[in-house]
């Protein structure tokens, strides 16, 4: 299975077993235009059909690059058919097929040192980036901890979490906190865990 904008790669590998060198000819070939492939050889792209002199105990690596477009929908299928030919004989035709799996994922980033400071009495804010890893579009739910009493916590205005995501969005949202006097300095033993269901 693949995924919407993933490179796929597939090795071609042509081994001389014989005792005299010969001439191959490869070919790759996508059975949708809307799904690139290009042969490469040592990482670079080479045109098609490509030629090669293969000498005896040699082994020849190709690599057949793919690109599973965007807009690719779930489970929609394509073939790629490789031809090598010697010239001598009917050509040798291998096909691989691919399908889009649907995969639903988010992932939320918080403050980078995982840390959020704020002084006893007051409010502070801090950003979270929510991002739909998945190539599906995603709805999410979000609930906050039950914290101690006299602590609030909550979104904030124009940084209220998206409910929505669109497949590979990504959106920040700002996020209150506010704790009471009397709480000791120093690092708490409070954990602000979001929990988020997709």
């Amino acid at each position: 299975a693949v995924l919407n904008e993933e490179i796929v790669n597939t090795t071609i590998e042509i081994e001389n077993e014989g005792n005299i060198e010969f001439s191959v000819e490869v070919t790759v070939s996508s059975g949708l235009t809307t799904w690139p492939v290009r042969l490469l050889s040592d990482g670079i792209e080479v045109e098609m059909p490509h030629s090669e002199i293969i000498q005896p105990g040699s082994t020849s690596t190709l690599v057949a690059e793919m690109i599973v477009p965007f807009t690719a929908d779930n489970l929609d299928t394509n073939m790629i058919t490789v031809r090598t030919s010697t010239g001598s004989s009917d050509p040798l035709v291998n096909q691989s097929r691919f399908i889009v799996e649907q995969r639903s994922d988010f992932v939320i980033l918080g403050p980078e040192s995982g840390l959020i400071s704020v002084l006893p009495g007051n409010s502070t804010t801090f950003d979270v980036t929510i991002q739909n890893s998945g190539n599906v579009p995603i709805v999410l739910d979000y609930v906050f901890p039950t914290l101690p009493e006299g602590w609030l916590i909550g979104f904030m205005g124009m940084g209220t979490p998206p409910g929505t995501l669109a497949m590979s969005e990504e959106r920040v949202a700002t996020i209150g906190l506010e704790i009471p006097f009397g709480v000791n300095a120093g690092m708490s033993s409070i954990s602000l865990d979001i929990l988020v269901r997709g």
